[in-house]
């Protein structure tokens, strides 16, 4: 016992029966935590569905949450606290809670990325997830296949995080679509940064994109910044968009 109390926390997997089963130990555990916090892996079952008891350890460290009882991490008002010192505590909630959009909800405001560990409902609904995606860019990545291949729900992504989040969380069948790409440019000309050699010697896909934003010039191909009608729609955005067109070309346009 003396040597827990002193912080040699690994005595409390070797220390008595009574001790480890009972509430009255509750001090001598949360030193042992408080030393090494594996210490409450060693615990008795008692300890770790006492609300009380958890919360302590929860507090010295956020993640100690996954060694609490079944019945605890079923427990939503527990739940919420956890989640809301880190939202990755979102993994170790019953299923039941990880399908609670409450719960859910409270997870991504910490930690958008907890997202991932959300029921696969949640991460399919369309309304949640937008919501989600608006609270917090980042778990765009974790909604499901079929929202990020969703013409309208990607459109609506690039509004809340920007064109270059929703085309990198794209499924491969909607980058691939131009009508998506078309959409995209509109909203910000800038992202023809990324597309594929194809689209930057897309003529339509120049056009919009540097309508929107002159400097997305530099992006597309050589020959379309040596397309008069291009340059012409990027110069009207900014004068300096001048600079990327070629002496002959400048003499042309007069």
């Amino acid at each position: 016992m003396k040597a827990i109390e002193s912080g040699v926390s690994e005595a409390l997997e070797y220390a008595p029966e009574l001790l480890r089963l009972t509430s009255s130990s509750c001090c001598i555990v949360l030193q042992a935590v408080r030393a090494n916090g594996m210490a409450i892996s060693f615990a008795s079952n008692d300890l770790r569905r006492d609300s009380r008891v958890m919360k302590r350890v929860m507090h010295m460290s956020p993640n100690l949450v996954k060694y609490a009882s079944p019945e605890l991490l079923a427990d939503k008002k527990f739940v919420l606290e956890a989640v809301a010192r880190s939202g990755q505590n979102l993994q170790y909630a019953s299923g039941t809670l990880r399908d609670d959009e409450e719960v859910v909800r409270a997870a991504i405001g910490q930690d958008g990325r907890s997202f991932r560990f959300a029921s696969e409902r949640l991460s399919g609904d369309p309304a949640f997830a937008r919501a989600a995606v608006e609270q917090d860019p980042k778990v765009l990545s974790f909604c499901a296949a079929a929202l990020r291949s969703d013409h309208a729900f990607m459109m609506e992504a690039a509004r809340f995080g920007g064109a270059a989040v929703a085309l990198q969380h794209a499924e491969p069948s909607l980058r691939d679509s131009r009508a998506f790409w078309l959409d995209v440019l509109r909203h910000d000309g800038h992202a023809l940064e990324h597309a594929s050699d194809q689209g930057r010697s897309d003529r339509q896909l120049a056009l919009e994109a540097v309508r929107a934003n002159w400097r997305a010039l530099p992006h597309a191909a050589p020959e379309l910044r040596e397309d008069r009608e291009v340059l012409l729609a990027a110069i009207e955005g900014d004068a300096d968009a001048a600079a990327w067109a070629s002496a002959s070309l400048l003499q042309d346009i007069g």
